[in-house]
C-alpha cells in the first residue's frame, strides 16, 4: 500500500474520532419533578400543578402540561407559565374535596435548541 494513502486513512479516522460518533444527539430531555408530588393527599385546593424538567424550556412549551379530572369530566383549563426548567399550570377553578387528577407532561416540551421530551409522561 502506498504510504500517502496509509497517512490520509489516518487522518481521516482521527478527524471521525474526534468530531464524535455518528448520529450523536443532545441531550435527552427528562421530567424530574412535580409538584403538587404523585398521589400527594394533603393538596391545597388553590394549587398550581408545576412540572420540573432537566433543562430550561422552549417557549413553545408552554402547552406540554395538560392536568386531567376525573370528577370533571376531563382536561382542566387555566394560565400556562414557563420559567426556565418550570412548566406550571394554574387552574382556572379550585380543586375540589377528593378530586382525583392526572398531570402529563407531552411531548411538546422541548429544549430551546429543540430536544423534545422522549415520550409522554403521566
Amino acid at each position: 500500500m502506498n504510504a500517502d494513502f496509509l497517512v490520509s486513512m489516518r487522518l481521516a479516522i482521527l478527524i471521525g474520532l474526534a468530531a464524535g460518533p455518528v448520529g450523536a444527539s443532545a441531550q435527552a430531555l427528562l421530567l424530574t419533578s412535580r409538584q403538587p408530588a404523585p398521589m400527594a393527599t394533603q393538596v391545597p385546593r388553590t394549587s398550581a400543578v408545576t412540572l420540573t424538567f432537566s433543562q430550561p424550556l422552549g417557549a413553545a412549551s408552554a402547552s406540554a402540561v395538560q392536568v386531567f379530572s376525573q370528577q370533571r369530566g376531563g382536561r382542566l383549563m387555566g394560565a400556562r407559565t414557563l420559567s426556565g426548567n418550570a412548566l406550571t399550570l394554574q387552574p382556572q377553578r379550585a380543586f375540589r374535596p377528593g378530586e382525583t387528577l392526572w398531570a402529563t407532561a407531552t411531548t411538546a416540551a422541548q429544549t430551546a435548541s429543540g430536544t423534545a421530551l422522549a415520550r409522554p409522561q403521566v
